[in-house]
């Protein structure tokens, strides 16, 4: 459940951070990096 909820508390601001990457026209996010940019925000 831990795990579960993490991932569901990261979709909304990894999802904008994605929408601001590809914009610029960089895609190179991993999915590990989707931890560190949620904590961070």
């Amino acid at each position: 459940m831990s795990e579960q909820y993490r991932k569901r508390r990261c979709i909304v601001p990894v999802d904008g951070f994605f929408e601001w990457r590809r914009s610029r026209g960089d895609h190179y996010l991993f999915s590990g990096d989707h931890y560190f940019i949620a904590s961070t925000l």
